[in-house]
């Protein structure tokens, strides 16, 4: 890089200056060239988004109306008369027998320590 005079910036020398025009026209036309570019590569990003938002809205409106179908499904009255359908009998209704188990042996109650116990506390 090259060490220039103080006064470089302020010169009236229209060479110079056409220099500079000509620096900064070549920067704003491969940006806006740049720019462009990207636009055209992505030209076809924004009708696939609409159209996956509309694949999107459809999926959630028949999620939520199989989700709201299972429920109705699942209920606890669609269950009973399934069962009742399929020959199950409620627990409560369940004829109960019973028995006697008679007298179970305790088991011998565990013998204390020979020890005491002992507890040692070392500071560190």
């Amino acid at each position: 890089m090259t060490r220039r005079p103080p006064d470089f910036w302020w010169s009236a020398d229209p060479e110079l200056w056409r220099a500079r025009t000509v620096r900064l026209l070549l920067a704003y036309l491969l940006l806006a060239l740049t720019l462009l570019g990207t636009r055209y590569a992505t030209r076809d990003v924004r009708p696939t988004l609409l159209q996956v938002r509309e694949q999107e809205k459809t999926l959630t409106k028949e999620r939520d109306q199989l989700e709201t179908e299972v429920q109705f499904l699942v209920s606890p009255q669609r269950v009973r008369l399934w069962a009742e359908r399929s020959g199950m009998v409620l627990f409560a209704n369940v004829p109960k027998t019973r028995r006697d188990l008679g007298e179970l042996p305790l088991a011998p109650a565990p013998l204390p320590p020979e020890e005491p116990l002992k507890v040692n506390i070392q500071w560190n």
